[in-house]
């Protein structure tokens, strides 16, 4: 339900009209915000994985780390051919190319936008505490 909100909200953020804005709002904004982008692999369930390059982290499920290596037989009860291997600095013929061969599939549906640097720290609140 947690992912279901989440991928509400980044659908939500990457669909808003940012062009609608002053052109000193856009300035202002643009250093507050946070690039992302969303891969989804069009299977059922639906496999995605959000990169947030700025932050340098990505996120499957649950994993969110610099560097997702998962060698398993299957995610989320879907069958996997090959290791899951995404990390936050690759790009997006990579990030497609790497999770084709995981899942077998022909095409990855990708979405890139923003979000506000305040809404991502409200999200994962642990990124804004500094140890």
């Amino acid at each position: 339900m947690k992912n279901l909100a989440l991928i509400f909200g980044l659908a939500t953020i990457l669909l808003s009209d940012v062009n609608a804005m002053k052109p000193a709002e856009q300035s202002k904004n643009a250093q507050e915000r946070i690039p992302i982008a969303l891969y989804t692999v069009n299977l059922q369930p639906p496999v995605e994985v959000i990169m947030f390059p700025s932050e340098e982290k990505v996120k499957l499920g649950g994993l969110m780390a610099r560097e997702i290596n998962l060698s398993c037989s299957n995610y989320n009860g879907l069958p996997v051919y090959a290791p899951i291997r995404i990390r936050y600095d690759m790009s997006l013929n990579e990030v497609v190319n790497s999770l084709c061969e995981s899942f077998h599939v022909e095409g990855i549906e990708c979405r890139e936008g923003s979000m506000p640097k305040k809404d991502f720290e409200k999200m994962f609140p642990f990124f804004s505490q500094r140890l």
